[in-house]
């Protein structure tokens, strides 16, 4: 049994009064999970300019593949 069958398997048996908070909860972690993504991509990004700042210019497949 997977982690998502586990997972549904355990809100199913929740009483519906409780179903908000999880939802929250889920949210919240899908809110986080992008923030880091997010936080990534910034990286990859200045990563990038250091690179052309550096030697002038950047491959296209360096930037591409965010360095």
């Amino acid at each position: 049994m997977t982690t998502r069958d586990r997972l549904l398997q355990e809100l199913a048996t929740l009483p519906d009064t409780a179903l908000p908070q999880v939802l929250d909860f889920i949210q919240t972690l899908n809110i986080h999970l992008e923030a880091e993504e997010d936080q990534r991509d910034r990286a990859g990004a200045i990563a990038a300019l250091q690179g052309i700042e550096r030697e002038g210019t950047i491959a296209w497949e360096n930037l591409v593949a965010g360095l």
